[in-house]
């Protein structure tokens, strides 16, 4: 950041130079991408507010932020839905 600003061709260049840096950037998209699919289908299942943070997380900040982030969201719907149906009985 210091040196070329937000130069995104000059980062993903960098995130690809060589061989490990591939690997681990290849690691991560991966692993973003399966992480998408288990939000929308979790949120699809659950209707679990605010889903959306853990997504704009994911982008800004990354995955080890997200990915704990919509574990507690998902934490708290089920806690709220589990109440709920303590309540009807």
């Amino acid at each position: 950041m210091e040196t070329n600003g937000l130069d995104m061709i000059e980062f993903v260049r960098q995130a690809i130079e060589n061989d490990v840096a591939a690997f681990l950037t290849g690691d991560l998209v991966v692993s973003s991408v399966v992480f998408w699919f288990f939000i929308y289908n979790e949120v699809k299942k659950y209707k679990i507010k605010l889903w959306w943070m853990s997504l704009l997380g994911n982008f800004l900040i990354g995955l080890s932020f997200a990915f704990p982030l919509f574990l507690l969201l998902r934490h708290i719907r089920l806690e709220e839905i589990e109440n709920e149906t303590k309540l009807k009985h």
